[in-house]
């Protein structure tokens, strides 16, 4: 119903002339294909159901980016500050719930000072998130978004698709972190260690795949720091909860403070080298 309700508001647009009718339809076939699959599946069993949906959410995805990638830049005007606007409120609602998560996690626990370090630990690597984000990367992406020569391919490419893969890492670093709180003095297993040093990871990869998208450039200290934390987990397993969340939290930490030092020497005006500055002379007839 929310997807053919969606279609009904592009039909609306085009109505008022803000989408192209012929983009409308392809899209609709996408639509209506992968809709048709879903309910169908929804009859059947076992394999064929598997099956059935996967197909109905391969074309769902696939459709406005590879079926109908012609058509969707005619399919409607970017209003860039309200989509991004958009695209960052997912992150935040993702970070409170992250939040929640270890909440949660302490919940009905003994107080302890591994618990207490455990629920601080999440909390400074919940705001390194927020910090790799919002510092710099949002206002960065929705200027390059601006000024981009195709943005609704570019906005399909970054938000719709590569987004998932920020907003994912957090959802999975939620899950980490809670089992984090509740083993907090104990060493983790597989799964919580995955959790936790994976979701931080995917969240960095997804953010130097929009980087990449968006600007052209890689993200090195983003991959880097990802790939710390893949090796944390493999060599981690022995650490107590609280231990993993802080050498996590420390990466997080890390990485903001190069990539702050690096736009602010970006951003500082650059002087000449001392030797090849002129002395200021005095104009005799005009005063200095």
């Amino acid at each position: 119903m929310v997807r053919f309700l969606h279609l009904a508001l592009y039909v609306d647009a085009g109505r008022q002339g803000s989408a192209s009718r012929s983009a409308i339809a392809g899209f609709a076939v996408t639509v209506a294909v992968g809709m048709a699959l879903l309910i169908g599946g929804s009859f059947a069993h076992g394999t064929e159901r598997i099956v059935l949906w996967l197909a109905a959410a391969a074309i769902d995805y696939a459709g406005p980016a590879w079926l109908t990638r012609e058509r969707l830049r005619k399919l409607q005007r970017l209003a860039v500050a309200h989509f991004a606007e958009r695209y960052g409120l997912f992150v935040i609602i993702c970070l409170g719930e992250s939040i929640v998560a270890i909440g949660l996690g302490a919940r009905n626990r003994p107080l302890s000072v591994a618990l207490v370090a455990a629920v601080s630990l999440g909390l400074l690597i919940t705001v390194g998130l927020w910090w790799t984000y919002f510092d710099h990367f949002a206002q960065a992406a929705e200027e390059r978004l601006r000024s981009h020569r195709d943005p609704v391919i570019a906005a399909a490419d970054a938000y719709s698709y590569l987004h998932l893969a920020i907003v994912a890492g957090i959802i999975v670093f939620a899950v980490g972190a809670g089992s984090v709180v509740h083993a907090a003095n104990r060493p983790l297993g597989d799964f919580a260690r995955l959790a936790l040093c994976g979701g931080v990871s995917l969240y960095l990869v997804g953010h130097a795949a929009f980087l990449l998208r968006m600007v052209g450039a890689v993200g090195h200290q983003k991959l880097a720091a990802a790939a710390a934390l893949l090796a944390l987990y493999a060599l981690g397993g022995e650490l107590p909860g609280w231990t993993m969340a802080g050498v996590v939290a420390v990466v997080l930490a890390a990485l903001c403070a190069v990539e702050t030092a690096n736009i602010r020497a970006r951003r500082a005006p650059s002087e000449p080298p001392a030797e090849r500055q002129q002395p200021v002379r005095a104009d005799p007839g005009r005063g200095l």
